[in-house]
């Protein structure tokens, strides 16, 4: 069974790539506030390392397909370096991709 600290963090994005839920109680971890959430922005917007490029999200979204127990770092707007293991899974509704969550 899963403990409440299995999961601490979970995003969740659209089809365009705009984040629309962050799980709030860690918003800080990552020098974010709610306005960030709130105005559906970017999740490559969000980190300073972070672009279509390398996004598990993105990825997700692009190609459909799972990225389970990812390692990365995620460089905050204020320049530190948040470490974290991760999977990301699309969202397909109807056989198309309509998001990801993280």
């Amino acid at each position: 069974m899963f403990g409440e600290d299995n999961f601490k963090n979970v995003v969740i994005i659209d089809n365009t790539g705009s984040v629309v839920y962050f799980t709030s109680n860690n918003l800080s971890v990552y020098d974010l506030e709610l306005d960030d959430i709130a105005e559906k922005r970017k999740i490559t917007s969000l980190y300073g390392n972070l672009d279509s490029g390398n996004s598990s999200m993105i990825h997700a979204l692009n190609t459909g397909k799972s990225i389970v127990n990812l390692r990365q770092g995620l460089e905050t707007r204020n320049g530190k370096v948040v470490n974290q293991i991760g999977s990301t899974y699309p969202i397909i509704d109807n056989k198309r991709v309509v998001g990801a969550i993280e």
